[in-house]
């Protein structure tokens, strides 16, 4: 899972970014292709008087093969608009705190397993369990960038002061 790569945030939000736009690519690029082939097959069985009253946009297309689609993707033909700097903040910012929430989680799971153990033999490997989710938990508390860290709002706030809170509970536990 991303949120849990240890590796910097700017390459994770590179790798998300190439994965994301990948899915798009291919999403787009089914969706060209069964477009033409869908009013190809209309043009071939609809009687000529149906067939004017396709619009004359849909009437041309031609089906374009999967190759055609991706170099039109690559030529820019699919662009996007370059974030703001106040955009990628904000947008940094809510990765952030998913990542954050995602660890506070991945500790409250792993106290849940070692409160409810039964079974003496596992009580060591739960609680190292416990640690590394505590420890994950840490890194993301201090890795949040001063720009998160500064918003003055109710999400960020609460969710620092949760993610403090339950290091604190785990520290008394272990």
């Amino acid at each position: 899972m991303l949120a849990q790569d240890p590796r910097p945030m700017q390459e994770k939000q590179a790798v998300l970014a190439q994965e994301l736009e990948a899915s798009v690519t291919a999403l787009v690029e089914r969706g060209v292709v069964a477009e033409s082939e869908i009013v190809a097959s209309l043009q071939a069985v609809l009687p000529e008087q149906f067939q004017q009253l396709i619009p004359s946009e849909l009437r041309n297309v031609v089906i374009q093969s999967p190759a055609t689609v991706q170099q039109q993707a690559q030529e820019g033909f699919y662009e996007e608009p370059p974030l703001s700097a106040e955009q990628l903040s904000i947008s940094q910012s809510a990765e952030e705190l998913a990542e954050l929430k995602a660890a506070v989680v991945g500790v409250r799971e792993a106290l849940t397993d070692l409160r409810g153990n039964i079974e003496p033999a596992r009580t060591s490997v739960l609680k190292v369990n416990v640690r590394d989710a505590r420890d994950s938990l840490r890194r993301r508390l201090n890795q949040m960038s001063p720009e998160t860290s500064a918003i003055q709002g109710a999400p960020v706030t609460a969710a620092t002061t949760e993610a403090r809170n339950l290091l604190a509970e785990v520290d008394g536990v272990i």
